[in-house]
């Protein structure tokens, strides 16, 4: 059984923890604590390391079943003991102090951990994790507090897995929402881990949950609503003024209709429930839905030029993110963020990229990196704009950079800390006080752009696309930069039938509304569809993570 928190906080205190209350940031700037609490291979491919092969690297992509390596069967592998082991290891070293101090001191002001279900010691018969990784969540938790930052905790991996990715736990099928009691087990560890916290007397740095990471797209829309509305409700019983956020799916037009007027109302049972610090009144009571951008995961994408990715970011993924939240032209009071974004744009992580020589990391793609990270930390800042009297473009609340570091030089520019070393990304101001947005620190993502065209003669050569562009037909056109990623049905037969049955107008009807529930098995082309897997454990990167 993991020690309760208030035991580490005066281990803490006795070496002169002193949490300090500061004011509140004016948006979201935060990163991702990935590879940590729930394993991603290509994060930390040193713990996939079993020694035990000639080779020594057993879990490095498929086992004999050809199942890629994740959490599930690297435990169902090693066993408890050893599986438990070299867990704790791990968990102990791969999210330092050190790390946190450097980060609060570059101005990140929020954390965002992925944690599996089994966190409350939920773990079933013939489920193979491990539990204790508890402890040293509650311990970010005291050092989160020293420097004056904030703990935004998301459930990445759910029992059954919502989307048959790695870092849900366990890579295949995606078969959560088809079995009521891994929605329930859901709800339960939400509702559970937030009564520890407000037991624990944490509701001022832990302040945010995340409902859902990702979950597939094509799951039933009034299943994952229906969870999103209990667990919700868990949630705000126990830590009533934390920041909720639900995934989107990838599809954030989805969402127009969803708590348009508000979340609903919890009123907890727990009288005398503090307020949470300063820090955390910029979202305090907020829900949000969750949107992840990356261009890396996306063929067309991958191939833009320099100044066509800022234009890109600027334009597409601004409107991609106006796609919600919106009821009769007017915001709703479900909110925005970003909720992983990386630096890493032409280059898909997988295990052959791993295994090729390093690019050359020049002053010219330095200098873009550096432009392609500012561009998108303006738009995920951006406040509400106007024209006249009518909304043109949704406030967005922040950002959280996926991640906060790799052990492969391969996926430095997913790296933040690195970032921070080597110049690509830049400071932001560590003083609470200081409220200007990177807008006003960097100018706006237009003139980012223009600044990036007017270079574009010593950027030549800097897009560097892997895997490398596969040859088109001719009357292909490929992707403008602001073109929105188009549809693609995959369920052709199932239409046709319909059309066959009831007729043009009748299959419209059913066909919006099936779309709309998500009753039909559409296909989104856009960051995480995944059209064929990789023959590597490491695959498409971020369609095995994020």
């Amino acid at each position: 059984m993991a020690p309760p928190a208030r035991l580490l906080l005066a281990a803490l205190a006795a070496t002169g923890f002193a949490p300090q209350v500061a004011p509140a940031p004016q948006r979201i700037r935060g990163v991702n604590l990935g590879g940590w609490l729930v394993l991603e291979r290509w994060i930390t491919p040193s713990i996939f390391k079993d020694g035990w092969d000639d080779d020594g690297w057993g879990f490095s992509s498929y086992n004999p079943d050809s199942v890629a390596a994740d959490q599930w069967n690297f435990c169902t592998r090693l066993g408890p003991e050893e599986c438990s082991k070299r867990l704790e290891a791990h968990w102990d070293s791969w999210v330092t102090e050190a790390d946190v101090a450097t980060l609060a001191d570059a101005g990140i002001t929020h954390l965002r951990v992925p944690m599996g279900y089994w966190i409350m010691g939920d773990v079933q018969e013939g489920e193979p994790y491990v539990t204790g990784d508890l402890q040293y969540l509650m311990r970010l938790g005291a050092w989160a507090g020293r420097y004056q930052m904030q703990v935004w905790v998301d459930l990445h991996a759910a029992p059954g897995s919502q989307n048959g990715f790695d870092n849900s736990g366990r890579y295949g099928n995606a078969t959560w929402a088809l079995d009521s009691v891994n929605v329930d087990r859901s709800v339960q560890v939400l509702g559970d881990f937030a009564q520890h916290v407000s037991d624990e007397g944490y509701g001022d740095i832990f302040t945010g949950v995340g409902l859902l990471n990702e979950p597939k797209t094509g799951s039933n829309l009034m299943t994952l609503t229906d969870f999103y509305e209990r667990a919700y409700a868990a949630v705000r019983t126990h830590l009533p003024d934390a920041a909720v956020f639900v995934g989107d799916s990838f599809n954030p037009s989805d969402f127009n209709w969803f708590w348009a007027h508000g979340a609903p109302k919890v009123e907890s049972p727990r009288e005398g429930a503090t307020t949470p610090n300063p820090l955390a009144q910029a979202t305090a009571g907020r829900a949000f839905l969750d949107t992840h951008i990356y261009h890396v995961f996306t063929p067309a994408l991958r191939e833009l030029e320099p100044a066509d990715q800022i234009h890109r970011v600027c334009n597409g993924e601004k409107d991609w993110i106006d796609q919600c939240c919106w009821d009769d032209g007017k915001p709703t009071e479900l909110g925005r963020i970003v909720g992983e974004w990386t630096a890493a744009f032409d280059q898909a992580p997988s295990e052959e990229l791993e295994n090729l020589p390093l690019t050359d990391l020049t002053p010219a793609r330095r200098s873009f990196l550096k432009d392609f990270v500012k561009a998108q930390m303006v738009l995920y800042e951006q406040p509400e704009t106007k024209k006249g009297a009518l909304v043109e473009s949704l406030e967005i609340t922040g950002w959280f950079f996926w991640n906060f570091k790799m052990e492969l030089e391969q996926y430095r520019e997913w790296n933040y800390l690195e970032g921070l070393r080597r110049g690509w990304i830049p400071k932001l101001p560590k003083d609470r006080t200081d409220k200007r947005l990177a807008s006003q620190l960097f100018g706006s993502c237009e003139n980012i752009h223009a600044g990036v065209v007017a270079n574009a003669k010593n950027l030549e050569g800097v897009v560097n696309p892997y895997p490398p562009p596969q040859p088109t037909d001719d009357d292909v056109t490929p992707i403008a930069p602001d073109a929105p990623i188009p549809d693609v049905p995959t369920a052709a037969y199932t239409m046709l039938w319909v059309v066959t049955s009831l007729g043009l107008l009748g299959a419209a009807l059913i066909g919006i509304a099936m779309y709309k529930y998500g009753l039909l098995p559409f296909e989104r082309m856009n960051y995480e569809t995944i059209k064929d897997p990789p023959a590597s454990g490491a695959g498409e990167g971020k369609f095995l993570d994020i």
